[in-house]
């Protein structure tokens, strides 16, 4: 009976202790930070389908906005200037979008390159290749021109844990725009053979310029980071636009009283790193 009792004993032990392991491994601090190789590449296929409506450029009523794209997207990293700063040059190397039963092909002429320059931290500072594009003046939803706030960790994950939540703001260079980040550490874990850090993250931002379209954003995001150099791997986004004046919320709306009539639309977003 004393053995029994005591090979018990030693059984709840070895549980406690297994337990309080795996509660220090989820809790252990999390340390990324983004690296690249001079000229590296880094190429992603976004697939895009957006359903909704928005307002008509000629001010009469709204338009269907509902499309779908496929772009292969790259990423290049030159070596840093004398400065410190690393220009990173945005470009589409492939794309698709669909109206309807309509495909067409697209090219830099709608999606131009885009030279991001970013410091020591991998923080955004400056943006070349905007004016003169349609993305001169800011755009709603999550799109080409703001695309790096999701291909890029925020904050560098410095020091942080599994379950940790804290809040970051990204701004776009030219844009009057503020995206407001709310992130939260979901798990860190294996994907194709790559240890990954799992990030939810709520996102919204508002245009209430009097020399632009007004419209508010929200999304949320779910993505995998590589820990090993803090790259995207994945993400999936589901964002919706509302058109109209968000501070003193008035919707763009047609005559009619339904409320469908609004000016709204959906994106579904999934970016998938392929090199």
């Amino acid at each position: 009976m004393r053995l029994s009792k005591s090979v018990f004993a030693l059984l709840i032990l070895v549980l406690i202790s297994r337990f309080a392991l795996a509660d220090s491994a989820a809790s252990a601090p999390i340390s990324v930070r983004p690296t690249s190789r001079p000229n590296e590449n880094r190429d992603y296929r976004l697939a895009v389908a957006t359903v909704g409506n928005m307002p008509n450029p000629d001010g009469t009523g709204l338009i269907d906005a509902t499309h779908t794209a496929k772009l292969k997207v790259r990423l290049n990293f030159k070596p840093r200037d004398k400065d410190g700063l690393l220009p990173l040059i945005v470009s589409l190397v492939e794309g698709e979008l669909q109206v309807g039963d309509q495909k067409m092909m697209t090219g830099p002429d709608f999606y131009p390159p885009i030279t991001l320059l970013l410091d020591r931290d991998y923080r955004l500072q400056s943006v070349i290749g905007l004016t003169g594009s349609r993305f001169e003046h800011p755009k709603p939803g999550i799109n080409y021109a703001n695309l790096l706030m999701l291909l890029m960790l925020p904050d560098n994950l410095i020091s942080r844990s599994v379950g940790d939540t804290w809040k970051t703001t990204f701004r776009l260079p030219g844009w009057n725009v503020h995206y407001e980040f709310e992130n939260r550490i979901e798990a860190v874990n294996k994907m194709d053979d790559t240890e990954c850090v799992s990030l939810t993250q709520f996102i919204s931002a508002r245009c209430s310029s009097d020399r632009e379209e007004k419209w508010m954003t929200t999304a949320v995001v779910r993505s995998a980071f590589s820990t090993a150099d803090g790259s995207l791997v994945k993400s999936h986004a589901d964002c919706k636009v509302v058109f109209g004046d968000p501070v003193a919320n008035k919707p763009v709306k047609t005559a009619s009283a339904n409320p469908s009539s609004s000016a709204c639309a959906e994106i579904k977003l999934d970016i998938v790193r392929v090199k």
